[in-house]
């Protein structure tokens, strides 16, 4: 006996419109969106007249690749791997 199936009608709507939409409106707002800065708050920062005037000085490190670190071209102790201090070699 053949039984024929009824073949429903696909009740679906096509969100296509929807995303072009979504994108439009998402483009308008990017373009018509105004930026303006912050407003700065002015702050007087105290001052100091007893503070001494330090002097900027370079330090320079370097590590070599046998591994032997130099502070301003002096050796510095290193540390092993099981963290103690080992003395620097002269």
């Amino acid at each position: 006996m053949d039984i024929k199936r009824r073949k429903r009608a696909r009740n679906s709507m096509s969100i296509t419109p929807l995303v072009d939409v979504v994108f439009l409106l998402l483009l308008f707002f990017a373009l018509t969106l105004h930026f303006s800065p912050e407003e700065a708050i002015s702050v007087e920062l105290p001052t100091s007249s007893s503070a001494k005037q330090q002097s900027e000085t370079e330090i320079i490190l370097t590590v070599t690749p046998e591994g032997v670190i130099r502070l301003n071209g002096k050796d510095v102790p290193s540390i092993s791997g099981n963290g103690t201090r080992q003395p620097a070699e002269d």
